[in-house]
């Protein structure tokens, strides 16, 4: 009968084992933490757009109403436009305020600020005029975001 001796011992130490568990747990910690980031950051570029995504509806509203200020003669009326858009900020432009929803902004608010070309206040014979949508909405952290989105309108 042949006796087989063994050729050292096979196999992980305790101590062993422990280390790479250790090394394992600091690498998913890290992972997880990126991970963390990363998904705020897209939750965040999300309210980001939706928010963009009103002021451009205001825009378009506003692109839209100007048809009903034509005036017979070929001209404008600037000042209709004015009063309009300030009864809409007035009211708080409720239809495009995403404050409910999938998609909600908590604190959602909307001001639209019409200028002459130099940045005062617009007035009722300025052609063209700028028209600025600025939306504030409480982030995901509670800290205030705004965006602001600009077009320039004229007669024609």
């Amino acid at each position: 009968m042949k006796i087989l001796k063994l050729r050292g011992n096979s196999g992980v130490t305790l101590i062993e084992v422990t280390l790479s568990i250790a090394i394992f747990a600091v690498v998913i910690s890290v992972s997880a933490q990126s991970l963390m980031g990363f998904y705020a950051a897209i939750d965040i570029q999300e309210q980001r757009v939706e928010a963009i995504q009103a002021a451009r509806a205001i825009l378009s509203d506003i692109r839209l109403m100007r048809a009903d200020f034509n005036l017979p003669n070929d001209g404008y009326d600037w000042a209709a436009l004015l009063a309009w858009i300030e009864d809409q900020n007035e009211a708080g432009w409720e239809q495009h305020l995403r404050d409910e929803g999938p998609n909600a902004l908590p604190g959602h608010s909307l001001t639209v600020t019409a200028s002459d070309l130099d940045g005062n206040p617009a007035e009722a014979g300025d052609n063209p005029m700028e028209i600025e949508v600025t939306t504030t909405w409480q982030d995901l952290r509670g800290r205030t975001s705004s965006s602001t989105v600009a077009t320039i309108i004229s007669e024609r």
